[in-house]
């Protein structure tokens, strides 16, 4: 992360995901009415067979009988 998201987050800021499109996330820290970005995230699919959690992939399974 940022050098001044990290010193935001340990100095207590507020953290909110802000999600500009779909599949895309980013943190960001609020602190004293300033606001600093974290890193871009992309989310991971997480149904069964497509490399998502293979816990998640053997729920999935058992929830199909």
């Amino acid at each position: 992360m940022p050098a001044k998201f990290d010193a935001c987050r340990k100095a207590g800021g507020k953290i909110r995901t802000v999600k500009p499109k779909e599949g895309v996330y980013i943190p960001v820290c609020y602190l004293n009415g300033k606001s600093y970005r974290g890193e871009v995230h992309h989310n991971q699919k997480a149904s069964a067979g497509d490399g998502g959690s293979p816990v998640a992939a053997a729920i999935h399974k058992g929830m199909k009988k």
